[in-house]
């Protein structure tokens, strides 16, 4: 693994580059792309598990923290939708230098999939993209957020008394479980469709779903109809997203990371 900051001087990105582990190692890569906020702490370690089994199958592999996010240059008043898919274009312009890849896929979870997705429609040249659970519906994601924040900080079990302070005003109006949320970028959230995306500036797209994943059929049926749905994979169990109880625990999820290697090829 290569650690290492890339991008302006003055507002780098931190990027990590993987090379292949097996030989004969593809002139193919994929770039994997973050959720945010408090489902990027719980997801890291699965992307790394991720991106060694990529390796490990001969794929050159590019993790990197969005603006305001992980190491990177910024804080979340710097950010934003647009900035991110910026940060997403210059990560697979960075990949490829790097690397010397030739063909290039993305991987993008929760969040991260709608970003990669809007990314790609302004031609960042991926050959294929694998949505992890997209968020779809930025409106109906942030709603949800709001409310798990909102039961948390009422939450006697985990303060052991209900927070006197409510997210709607003092230093956790800006805050999603505990992570920084400014209105400016919220605005930029609620505005994602990623269902009314034109399906035809989308790569060959394949679908990795937990059960119950709202608006995936609508965005399914549009890939099919524009003839960019590779493949739709059901996982055999409901993803933990929406549940607070869940928001402290490491993400594992064994069977998607399977099914995500499969998408990508990369099933040995």
């Amino acid at each position: 693994m290569s650690p290492y900051f890339f991008g302006s001087s003055e507002r780098p990105l931190f990027g990590l580059y993987g090379p292949p582990l097996a030989e004969p190692a593809a002139d193919a890569g994929v770039l994997l792309c973050y959720p945010a906020g408090q489902e990027y702490m719980r997801s890291h370690w699965t992307f790394r598990q991720l991106a060694q089994r990529l390796q490990r199958a001969g794929l050159h592999t590019f993790r990197f923290d969005y603006t305001g996010t992980g190491d990177s240059a910024g804080g979340m008043e710097d950010a934003g939708v647009d900035v991110w898919c910026e940060d997403i274009r210059l990560a697979a312009e960075e990949f490829r230098d790097t690397s010397g890849i030739r063909e290039l896929g993305v991987v993008g979870l929760r969040l991260g999939a709608d970003l990669a997705l809007k990314a790609s429609t302004a031609g960042i040249g991926a050959s294929h993209l694998v949505l992890w659970d997209p968020v779809v519906d930025g409106n109906a994601y942030l709603d949800r957020l709001t409310a798990m924040h909102e039961a948390m900080l009422r939450d006697r079990d985990r303060f052991g008394s209900a927070s006197p302070r409510s997210p709607a005003g003092g230093p956790y109006r800006e805050q999603l479980l505990g992570f920084p949320f400014p209105d400016p970028v919220r605005a930029d959230i609620r505005r994602i469709d990623t269902a009314a995306e034109d399906p035809a500036a989308v790569p060959a797209t394949s679908l990795v779903l937990g059960a119950e994943h709202p608006g995936a059929d609508v965005l399914e049926q549009r890939l099919l109809a524009a003839g960019r749905l590779r493949g739709r994979h059901d996982l055999g169990s409901r993803s933990d997203w929406d549940d607070l109880g869940a928001i402290n625990n490491t993400f594992l999820a064994p069977e998607a990371v399977d099914a995500v290697c499969r998408a990508m090829g990369a099933d040995q």
